[in-house]
């Protein structure tokens, strides 16, 4: 149970860490430098001084792909020390 543990907690940071960086790429080179109203790109997108407009859906999924995997990194936490307290005993 420990090793499964470990495994989901390295599958939560890597899918923190994967997400976020592939999305930044994705919205650099598919989204505009200056706001569409008219497309719904209005939401500010800094990636490290690089200014895009992305959509409210794009925002949604960037932040729900972040929390999916800190939630999953943590759920892999818990099981890890729910493991660690049943040797223990």
């Amino acid at each position: 149970m420990r090793t499964l543990s470990v495994v989901i907690i390295a599958a939560g940071i890597a899918i923190w860490v994967l997400s976020l960086s592939i999305a930044a790429q994705y919205f650099a080179k598919n989204r505009p430098p200056h706001p569409e109203p008219d497309k719904g790109l209005i939401i500010e997108f800094n990636d490290h001084g690089s200014v895009h407009y992305i959509s409210q859906r794009d925002s949604l999924t960037y932040q729900l792909s972040g929390a999916a995997g800190i939630l999953i990194g943590a759920l892999g936490g818990v099981l890890f020390e729910r493991s660690r307290k049943r040797q223990r005993a």
